[in-house]
């Protein structure tokens, strides 16, 4: 998104609208997570639902997950770590060649620090919730593992937001 306009020299005209820069990010990211959730969300859903019309059985298999979370998450981190590497590129090919170990990297550091937060977080929250109520065994494991999810998810959101920033103030210089 950043680098093509670099190439085509269209960054600097979009400096000189009178429309704030950070509402110029705010549409570009949208369009970015918009087009990720439509293109890479919603058209496999609608296909997969075609395709299940022809033959319905898998759907009515236990464990079937039209679209999963983690699913959507994992597009939404990989859009925003490719707009920030775009941000830092010149050409929109040096972007896509850079951003392909960035993600994996990105994709490894997440998942190393959703596990081990999140075990941590889980006996945390276990010893928390028997501790303090001490008549609600059977639901503790669940609220823990709620709160657990819910960590990491604040863990995914603060990662992807850091990434936008960076990429706005990239973004806003032209060398």
């Amino acid at each position: 998104a950043s680098a093509e306009e670099r190439q085509c020299g269209t960054l600097e005209w979009q400096v000189l609208l009178p429309i704030a820069t950070s509402r110029q990010w705010a549409v570009k990211v949208g369009v970015a997570l918009g087009l990720t959730m439509l293109l890479g969300i919603s058209v496999p859903a609608v296909l997969t639902h075609f395709n299940l019309a022809m033959d319905p059985k898998p759907f009515f298999e236990p464990g079937f997950d039209f679209v999963s979370p983690a699913l959507v998450l994992t597009a939404l981190v990989l859009t925003a770590g490719s707009l920030y590497v775009s941000s830092l590129c010149t050409s929109g090919v040096w972007a896509l060649v850079m951003s392909l170990p960035t993600m994996v990297g990105a994709s490894i550091f997440l998942s190393f620090a959703i596990v081990q937060v999140g075990d941590a977080s889980y006996t945390a929250w276990s010893r928390l919730f028997s501790a303090l109520v001490p008549s609600v065994v059977g639901r503790v494991d669940l609220v823990a593992w709620r709160v657990t999810q819910a960590l990491n998810m604040l863990l995914i959101g603060g990662f992807m937001a850091l990434l936008l920033r960076f990429a706005f103030t990239n973004h806003r210089f032209a060398d």
